[in-house]
């Protein structure tokens, strides 16, 4: 099936046959992923394993056409980089933040919430504000988090709808302890 080319396609309106104005396979457009990283209290232990695993995957998957942002997410929403196709660049974005420079940008509007995470107006403004702009590529998040979510101003259906109007992809790995008997 990867060797379909846009001559093994016709398309039908009302019987007539149109023209292919564009085809191309999904490996081919350009990838912009949002990484969000849960840098709440209930997270702190494990922030080291997140930045390793997220090394290795952007090596291994950003092409030089490709672009990764990454936000980090407590009670605020921090616009860690900017996309970028720099291992680089992530890298030591990720290394500053980690040493305590909160001298980034944040995502979203600027508010105050009283309680720690605030994981679903992550996706929601990594969406609407990053990937959203971002052109004819394939988009995803890949979210690093426990999962828990208390200061948001959206909900967990208003993420869903927004990355699905914009066909972005999320995929979340949760890193916590394994409690005993579970």
């Amino acid at each position: 099936m990867d060797q379909l080319t846009q001559d093994d396609f016709e398309v039908l309106e009302d019987g007539v046959p149109q023209k292919i104005q564009f085809f191309a396979r999904k490996t081919e457009l350009p990838l912009s992923v949002g990484i969000l990283v849960d840098s709440s209290d209930s997270q702190k232990p494990f922030l080291k394993q997140p930045y390793r695993d997220l090394s290795i995957f952007l090596e291994q998957v950003l092409r030089p056409s490709d672009q990764a942002f990454v936000v980090c997410f407590d009670n605020h929403l921090w616009r860690v980089s900017n996309p970028t196709s720099s291992m680089l660049t992530i890298s030591l974005s990720l290394q500053r933040f980690a040493r305590g420079d909160r001298r980034v940008p944040e995502l979203g509007p600027h508010e105050t919430r009283e309680l720690g995470t605030a994981l679903y107006d992550a996706l929601y403004f990594s969406v609407t504000e990053k990937l959203d702009r971002a052109g004819e590529r394939c988009r995803a998040l890949l979210v690093f988090s426990d999962g828990e979510e208390n200061s948001s101003e959206h909900d967990l259906l208003d993420a869903i709808a927004v990355a699905q109007q914009t066909n972005t992809l999320i995929y979340s790995i949760r890193y916590t302890h394994q409690e005993r008997g579970a």
